[in-house]
């Protein structure tokens, strides 16, 4: 399997983790250092914070209905560091109700040593913006 496919495969397995609401699968996919960036909030996150704030999210009525991918462009910065940007159409419940969100993301992806691909950035944008 050439990089290319290998960081679309890990992306998959990513957004595939997310989309069945498999929050085990979706967290392990994240190097221990990786941070985060959303256009909602004002900070950029460390995993352990992001983790904190999906556990609130559930908690107040979070769940991922459903996620697809579009629009996939990948990149190979070298052997071991790779790009993935997609847009991204999720249905989710929140307790305001169903909600449909479209947005774009950046996945930047890092192959550790024993060879596993996990995600050292995420960055989620709003296409309209």
């Amino acid at each position: 399997m050439d990089i290319s496919s290998e960081i679309a495969a890990s992306a998959d397995h990513v957004i595939e983790a997310f989309s069945r609401f498999d929050r085990r699968a979706y967290f392990d996919s994240f190097d221990p250092e990786a941070t985060v960036a959303f256009y909602y909030s004002p900070n950029v996150m460390g995993i352990e914070e992001y983790q904190r704030l999906w556990d609130d999210w559930v908690n107040e009525g979070f769940e991922v209905l459903s996620c697809e991918s579009s629009n996939r462009i990948i990149q190979v910065i070298s052997n071991d560091i790779g790009l993935f940007v997609h847009d991204v159409h999720t249905e989710v419940t929140q307790a305001g109700g169903h909600k449909v969100l479209t947005e774009r993301e950046t996945i930047v992806l890092r192959k550790n040593q024993s060879g596993a691909w996990l995600v050292i950035h995420e960055h989620l944008s709003h296409p309209e913006l």
